[in-house]
């Protein structure tokens, strides 16, 4: 498989204990990273380009001999050192069969579920490459993340339990439909009716990824046509943050310095 928006699979080794696979690596890590990190400043630009490649790398996941993804997350979609986003963790569910893994990937694959679409958290055996309806659920989980960059469910954060429950049995619940708050989010409403037409009950009633890109397409009409400049914009202004948050971090280094020595002043005998 070859796209810009894929990371490719390298290669695996097989024996033990070094089991592992071999992929690209993408500097700047998953996106959840990217969110997470609060000295990354995020405008309408950076967000139309990251969420472009994620659409794109789904359209094209989705029609080819993979089918679906079956566990799109934000730590699942990576950004290289020219903030392109590329998807990974998807093909290799045959090459995880049979495995039991330590707690830490356990406690991995639970939070996994917090993307995981309310038809797939009811049945008892999903398939393994989850479905195409499945991940357009997942990836309106991403748009709010993206948006509100407070995690897949808001501030503060409820626990996987919690969430898979309420949105596994809405009629334990009046029949009320369990979703992150989108109302709490600072966007256009057209990105907020995307994001809630993807996580309809109804897998049918959900759009397909090239819908999703039409119903986004004024999120991308800010940017350029050639791929080249939208990646020159872009590092430009991630460079501009970068020395704002550097000309911060030195001002408070100097308030810190004077404070110390203003210090030492007072406790040395006169």
């Amino acid at each position: 498989m070859r796209h810009e928006n894929i990371n490719p699979f390298i290669g695996a080794c097989v024996d033990p204990p070094n089991i592992c696979i071999l992929t690209l690596f993408c500097a700047r890590g998953s996106l959840q990273d990217v969110l997470k990190n609060t000295d990354i400043h995020l405008d309408m630009m950076f967000i139309a380009s990251l969420v472009m490649d994620l659409v794109k790398g789904m359209i094209y996941i989705h029609e080819s001999d993979i089918v679906s993804h079956g566990n799109l997350k934000s730590s699942n979609c990576i950004v290289d050192s020219r903030w392109m986003l590329k998807i990974t963790d998807f093909g290799l569910h045959e090459f995880r069969a049979n495995q039991d893994p330590p707690p830490e990937v356990q406690d991995i694959r639970s939070k996994s579920l917090l993307w995981r679409a309310p038809e797939l958290l009811r049945d008892l055996s999903p398939p393994p490459r989850g479905t195409q309806k499945g991940d357009v659920y997942s990836f309106g989980i991403i748009l709010f993340e993206i948006m509100g960059r407070k995690g897949p469910w808001g501030k503060p954060e409820p626990s996987v339990k919690y969430v898979t429950e309420r949105v596994a049995n809405p009629k334990h619940y009046s029949g009320v439909y369990y979703r992150p708050p989108s109302d709490e989010l600072d966007c256009p409403e057209y990105i907020k009716n995307c994001m809630e037409e993807c996580w309809r009950e109804d897998p049918e009633d959900r759009p397909d990824f090239r819908l999703i890109k039409v119903k986004l397409r004024i999120l991308y009409s800010g940017l350029h046509s050639n791929i080249f400049d939208n990646m020159i914009s872009i590092m430009e202004k991630y460079a501009y943050n970068l020395e704002a948050v550097v000309r911060d971090r030195t001002k408070k280094l100097q308030e810190e310095k004077k404070k110390t020595e203003n210090l030492l002043l007072r406790m040395l005998p006169k």
